[in-house]
């Protein structure tokens, strides 16, 4: 079996973005939290883009919190 991890605020896209938005109300060792609807760069294009799915089971405030086997963004970068 797999193993995922919750993305975080911070977290590194594999083309050189990161994620940029977040839940700072709930945190993970003290970073925030993201999910789906959140906002993440790319390191090969300009522009910001939005994460697109999450954790099946997973809510924060009702959106998924993102996960490293859940997600994808509107732009296909990956963790």
């Amino acid at each position: 079996m797999a193993i995922g991890y919750f993305l975080l605020v911070g977290d590194k896209t594999t083309c050189g973005g990161q994620i940029i938005t977040g839940d700072h109300t709930m945190t993970f060792d003290g970073r925030a939290t993201t999910c789906e609807g959140d906002k993440v760069t790319c390191g090969k294009h300009p522009g910001t883009y939005i994460i697109a799915g999450g954790v099946t089971d997973m809510f924060d405030m009702g959106r998924k919190l993102a996960g490293t086997l859940d997600r994808i963004s509107e732009y296909r970068l990956w963790w």
